[in-house]
């Protein structure tokens, strides 16, 4: 049943007591009641900030008669009942009170009244309560002050400048104002804010002399506070004490410079003398300008800061100078500098002719001969226009052509030797000089021939070893000239049998023995060789002496053959087009074509071929201890050579420390795999030996420890045995797919391919997994032979190709092996190797010192211009760019760690450069963990890295560090932690001074330095 109210009316005073347990209503159904309210929208519980104005709200449906009224309470509880009615809270309505934290509950009961016969009647509804959570009260963060403003001196009309730090770490915004007070005792008085005065730096005003003292307030101001919305805090005060000025005297110039008028290389000095009468100490800039017009601006000569300047004088024309005077006294209060500008004065430097160096056209070659026998050598050579030709021969112990001893007599284009009286080689060459007079300059120039070797062999041992006495010697033809080659030989009696001497003639594409054609038919001393096509081709002939040998003395037992052979020396024979002709033949490779060359068959590829034995070289000695199985992979010829591990660890016990064990393959598979035990790697290792694959196309040669066998043995789990362990170092021409995707990348960026691309890896395999070997500790070399039509100028670098399509360059030198182009490359990883041409240069660098050296460089991707025109030699270096030119100039390549300086992002065009510097140890960053990317680079910051890029390539283990700096006039100027940096730089040659005397250790570093410095490391480490 509903609910009821009951209203009591007493005519009296009502009892004190009364019971209503048993209270028996009649009949009511016909007693008037109103029609109770429907909420429809009830009041929703809300959290709120502190002070935040919040509303709570109830919606009730009309009902068909009657008024609706409002009434809100607030509980201690979630509940609708004890609660306290709120005064004045009657309206749908109720603005909550939110000044104080805590959860609060409300609810509402709404009332219809309506009336019956003149009464009125009534009907309640009950809301649900609504819980209000006030938040806590927050404040605004008092700011931090991490930098008072601090008091300066100035002279009058100089800034004076106050700053201070604030920090709000929790949040908010940070607003300064500035006061000016009177004392400078703190808190004694509030200042006078100064108008406009608003931000953390203020520069006070210094027109007077005289004191005045400051301070600033410091506001955080953070309207996401519920509270105090703002917080202050005052800073110290600073005094500004200003002082009457007084300034340095400006230089007064006595002696201006003077035009000067010099040949070219000759000396041209320019001075200047200048007084200062009030004191001070005068310090020199000198300047170039590109005219002699008063005012012109120019360019800052590094390192010319003294009264005189020597200028260069080293290209034809005009060039302008200035020099700058500056006075220094710093017993001024002002201005300590002062300075004047001299005239400007010209040198002009007129045309220096000087001989041209000698073209050898002809090297001299090695030779072969017997002791008692001599040896004759010779080269050819022509130079244009007038001049002499003179000659010196030269004998040097080691095969290169440097620091020779000077041998008394030889002065003829042909030297023949003295009988040799003892066994061994001998190294010389030739300087070819040429002398013309007609020159103003150097009147002499000259040459240096190859280094050509003369083995001198032991006479033959034993009776019937043939001995050559006439050696076949080199020829350069015309196209049709007959050309015969000739051996003289002569042997004794093996036996008792007259000695029978037979020949057989071989041609080869290279000045070697190894990998020969022997000749059909070319079986008498003599031979005509082919001339009838442009090219050059090396000959050699074997002597055999053959004889029967009777077992017995009935002539009825059957007779064998012994034999014994001796091999002459490898002449080469150059066929050059007729003088005159205009259609050469185009084809300038060694093309002196033998009949009986049998080309290559063009069947499907063959089955693998039996394994067969190859000899492997010990310190050159050859030792039958490898097997050799050729197969087809992936369409490729494969040649696999396995060595004995016990035969070969006999012959390398011989050899002691230090062998080197070459591998060689004669034969022109696509692939070359060398494959050796990781326990014979182990004890290569222990020995310090050098493992070396020699193949036609490439060479590959590694230090043992570098493979570190041990550390990809236990790659594949604890105890794997090493003699289980496979190890396989591979040279192989890239697959066609890696091909394609090199020379897409060529046309692309706009270089030439000048030999295919080739593979080198290295594996350890065991059980059918493979580890790779991607990295080293060290420089490994590696050499990809040319093709004989690329000249060997025409090889800028080799790049490294990766598998992702990035490449970078890395050092890479020519030079002729055996009288074969090979490009030497080394770097520390394994990839694909590109050998490319690209020839880069500059407009602004025609002239410049540095030409040669910036094409240089720039063609090998170690520096870049500013743009596709200009170089900017003379701009100072940056340190992000002296560490890219030091990263590319070694050839390295980064592991991919991230960037450790906060002001170097990726968006850094030499990011990754830095990275990698940072990684080889090259660069360091400062203390607050930047690195100044952009900053400038003196010289002596330049040493101090240059000595850890000479520790990569080894070049620091043959340099001092107690190289003696006084020769340099100002080695004082050198920082303490630079001096050994220094020294090591200037012993190893690669830091000069930029005057004889001046190390200029605080000077800007130019590009064009940089380039210099770089080409010189990497040459004096013969890297390039």
């Amino acid at each position: 049943m509903s609910s009821i109210d009951i209203e009591w009316e007493y005519a009296g005073d009502p009892p004190e007591s009364l019971n209503f347990d048993n209270i028996t209503l009649s009949d009511i159904s016909d007693a008037p009641t109103a029609e109770a309210p429907v909420i429809s929208s009830q009041p929703v519980s809300q959290t709120v900030d502190f002070k935040s104005p919040t509303v709570l709200s109830v919606t009730a449906n009309p009902p068909s008669s009657g008024t609706l009224s409002y009434q809100w309470y607030r509980n201690d509880t979630s509940t609708t009942t004890g609660g306290i009615a709120i005064q004045n809270a009657n309206s749908n309505t109720y603005t909550v009170p939110t000044n104080a934290s805590g959860p609060y509950y409300y609810y509402v009961i709404v009332t219809n009244t309506t009336e019956q016969s003149g009464n009125p009647i009534t009907a309640s509804t009950t809301s649900q309560v609504a819980t209000v959570t006030v938040r806590e009260a927050t404040n605004a963060q008092v700011p931090t002050i991490t930098r008072q403003p601090e008091g300066v001196n100035v002279n009058t009309g100089d800034p004076a400048s106050l700053s201070v730090s604030a920090t709000a770490p929790q949040g908010g915004t940070l607003s300064y104002q500035w006061y000016r007070m009177d004392s400078d005792i703190v808190g004694e008085e509030d200042g006078t804010p100064i108008t406009g005065a608003t931000q953390s730096t203020y520069s006070a005003p210094t027109q007077n002399a005289g004191v005045q003292t400051y301070y600033v307030v410091v506001t955080n101001t953070d309207n996401s506070q519920t509270g105090n919305k703002t917080a202050t805090v005052r800073s110290q005060q600073a005094t500004v004490t200003v002082k009457e000025r007084t300034d340095a005297q400006a230089p007064t110039i006595t002696l201006q410079p003077k035009d000067v008028t010099v040949n070219m290389e000759e000396t041209a000095t320019l001075s200047v003398t200048a007084t200062a009468p009030e004191g001070g100490t005068l310090s020199y800039q000198w300047y170039r300008v590109d005219s002699d017009i008063a005012g012109d601006e120019g360019t800052l000569i590094s390192g010319a800061t003294e009264s005189s300047y020597t200028a260069p004088t080293d290209n034809l024309g005009v060039q302008s100078y200035y020099v700058v005077v500056t006075n220094t006294d710093d017993s001024k209060t002002g201005n300590k500098t002062a300075t004047v500008r001299s005239q400007t004065a010209n040198v002009f430097v007129n045309e220096r002719t000087n001989a041209q160096a000698p073209t050898i056209t002809s090297e001299p070659q090695d030779e072969m001969v017997y002791i008692g026998q001599s040896a004759t050598l010779s080269v050819e050579a022509s130079v244009p226009g007038e001049g002499v030709l003179s000659y010196q021969w030269y004998q040097v112990v080691e095969s290169d052509n440097q620091n020779g001893q000077e041998i008394l007599g030889a002065n003829n284009a042909t030297y023949t030797t003295t009988a040799f009286k003892q066994a061994g080689t001998r190294s010389y060459y030739v300087v070819v000089t040429n002398t013309d007079d007609s020159r103003t300059g150097n009147k002499t120039a000259t040459s240096t021939s190859r280094t050509a070797v003369v083995t001198v062999n032991d006479l033959p041992h034993g009776p019937g070893s043939p001995i050559i006495t006439t050696q076949p010697q080199d020829r350069t033809v015309t196209v049709g000239t007959p050309v015969t080659l000739t051996v003289t030989a002569t042997a004794s009696a093996i036996s008792f049998e007259e000695p029978m001497l037979r020949y057989q003639w071989y041609r080869n594409t290279t000045q070697s023995t190894t990998n020969a054609v022997p000749i059909e038919g070319a079986n008498s001393p003599s031979y005509s060789v082919p001339t009838s096509s442009v090219g050059t081709a090396y000959y050699y002939v074997v002597v055999t002496n053959e004889e029967p040998r009777r077992l017995s003395d009935s002539i009825s037992v059957n007779q064998i053959i012994e034999s014994k052979a001796a091999t002459s020396r490898v002449a080469r024979v150059t066929v050059t087009p007729v003088q005159g002709n205009p259609n050469p033949p185009s084809n300038p490779t060694p093309a002196v074509p033998d009949p009986v060359v049998t080309p290559a068959p063009t069947t499907p590829a063959p089955a693998p071929t039996p394994a067969s034995g190859v000899d492997v070289l010990v310190n050159g000695v050859p030792q039958n201890v490898g097997t050799a199985t050729t197969t087809q992979e992936n369409g490729q010829s494969v040649t696999t050579i396995r060595v004995n591990e016990e035969t070969l660890q006999q012959r390398l016990n011989e050899a002691g420390n230090g062998a080197v064990l070459t591998i060689p393959v004669t034969d022109q598979s696509d692939a070359v795999v060398g494959e050796i035990s990781g326990r014979m790697i182990n004890n290569l290792e222990q020995s310090d030996a050098t493992l070396r694959i020699q193949t036609p196309r490439a060479s590959y040669t590694i230090p043992a420890e570098e493979i570190n066998v041990n550390e990809l043995a236990s790659a594949f789990g604890s105890g794997t045995p090493l003699q289980d362990v496979a190890v396989r170092v591979r040279i192989a021409v890239s697959n066609a797919d890696t091909t394609e995707q090199v020379q897409q990348t060529a046309s692309s960026q706009g270089f030439d391919i000048v030999a295919p691309p080739m593979d080198f890896e290295i594996q350890a395999v065991y059980d059918g997994n493979v580890r790779p070997v991607t990295d080293f500790d060290r420089y490994v070399e590696r050499t990809i032979t040319l093709p004989q039509s690329v000249a060997s100028n025409l090889v800028t670098t080799a790049i490294v190709f990766n598998s992702n399509g990035s490449l970078h360059s890395v050092p890479t030198k020519v030079r002729r092996i055996d009288g074969v182009l090979q490009a030497i490359v080394n770097s520390r990883s394994n990839s694909t190797y590109v050998l490319v041409s690209n020839p880069v240069s500059f407009q602004d660098t025609s002239g410049h010192w540095s030409e040669d050296i910036v094409k240089d460089m720039a063609s090998r991707w170690v520096m870049e211009g500013a743009s596709a025109q200009m170089f900017m030699p003379n701009r100072n270096a940056t340190r992000a760019e002296f560490a890219s030119a030091l990263v590319s100039g070694l050839g390295l390549e980064s592991r991919g760690s991230g960037s450790t300086f906060s002001d170097v992002n990726s968006n850094n065009p030499f990011y990754q450069d830095i990275n990698t510097a940072v990684e080889y140890g090259l660069v360091d960053g400062f203390a607050n963990g930047t690195f100044r990317p952009d900053e400038m680079l003196t010289r002596e910051q330049a040493m101090q890295m240059l000595t850890r890029a000479m520790s990569l390539t080894g070049l620091s283990e043959g340099t001092s560090v107690s190289t003696n700096l006084s020769a340099f006039r100002d080695n004082d100027q050198l920082a303490d932690w630079a001096r050994e940096g220094a020294a090591a730089s200037v012993s190893a040659g690669i830091i000069e001074g930029r005057k004889t005397d001046l190390l200029v250790p605080k000077g800007w570093l130019t590009r064009a330095e940089t380039a210099a410095i770089v080409q010189r490391l990497l040459q004096r480490s013969d890297l390039i």
